[in-house]
């Protein structure tokens, strides 16, 4: 009996070491701040590199045997290469006028690798802008750091955003967790197109993006049993608010977790961000009809951050 009683008590031993084990460790916002800064200056620091080599590139075609006004209408458009998003304009440009001229092929190859250092270094850099990392007095990054860490992501999980905009927030979440998948929800067809060319173009750790074309009435996820779901400053524009809550609810394993970043009115975020905002009020009575709890909240810039939970499901 004695025997039976220790193998018991070291079988609960094993599965709480187990259970451990798995739970994943909640990132610090000090790390992730400290890890969207290295980003960012990692960033800032081959984007200077590339105004050096764009510089004496203007050089180069100011000493080159080309005519004066050619030389003026070369330099002029080669300027461009430094807000570049469309592939090869620069170049198709610089081409016309290079056109059978002694020493093309060399600065025209220039120009093409230039042009696609620069639309790869804009794509961080708009992305940056959008997610105001760039605010010269730190806010941004700060903010973004303390959302993130109050959404508690970890490796492994899986985790959907719904009305994503153009990705930003979650490609560049890809780069600080390793997300077994995590899932790109827009509405807008064009900015579909665009979270899709990003998604070609963005250095990932592995292939774990999935793109899904929204409904008003769908986040057409269910039952994909999601450990997060993360709607930032959108669920104030649902249409079809009861009928997305519950596709919300099917998407959503028994334990996951629903996020709401919103510029509820108690907070002023109406008058900054958006008229249509709605209250906090508003929002908890909302989902609480579809048994989700509020169980956590953190005001970070004009937006109040909340955390929602779902009752027990009975079998």
């Amino acid at each position: 009996m004695k025997s039976k009683t220790i193998l018991y008590f070291l079988f609960k031993i094993i599965l709480a070491i187990n259970a451990s084990a798995q739970e994943a460790p909640i990132v610090s916002k000090e790390n992730i701040k400290s890890q969207i800064s290295e980003y960012k200056q990692e960033v800032l620091n081959e984007t200077s590199k590339s105004l050096q080599k764009l510089k004496s590139l203007k050089r180069e075609i100011k000493d080159s045997e080309l005519k004066e006004i050619k030389k003026e209408r070369l330099i002029k458009i080669v300027s461009w290469l430094a807000k570049s998003k469309d592939k090869d304009w620069v170049y198709d440009q610089a081409k016309e006028i290079l056109f059978n001229r002694k020493h093309q092929g060399v600065l025209l190859k220039k120009i093409r690798t230039l042009e696609r250092e620069f639309i790869e270094l804009n794509k961080h850099i708009r992305s940056f802008k959008n997610l105001k990392i760039l605010d010269s007095n730190g806010d941004g990054e700060q903010n973004l750091a303390s959302e993130i860490a109050f959404y508690q992501f970890a490796d492994h999980q899986k985790v959907g955003e719904i009305g994503a905009g153009f990705g930003e927030f979650s490609f560049i979440s890809c780069r600080l967790f390793d997300f077994e998948k995590i899932y790109i929800n827009e509405l807008n067809g064009n900015r579909i197109e665009k979270i899709k060319k990003s998604r070609k173009e963005f250095p990932l750790k592995k292939d774990n993006i999935k793109i899904v074309k929204g409904s008003k009435k769908s986040t057409k996820l269910e039952n994909k049993k999601l450990d997060k779901i993360i709607i930032r400053n959108t669920f104030h524009h649902f249409s079809s608010s009861d009928k997305m809550i519950k596709s919300i609810a099917n998407s959503l394993s028994p334990n996951g977790r629903l996020y709401l970043s919103e510029p509820v009115t108690e907070i002023g975020g109406d008058k900054k961000v958006c008229p249509e905002a709605i209250s906090k009020k508003a929002i908890v009575e909302n989902l609480s009809s579809f048994d989700f709890k509020l169980v956590r909240e953190m005001e970070v810039g004009d937006f109040l951050l909340l955390e929602f939970k779902q009752a027990e499901r009975s079998n």
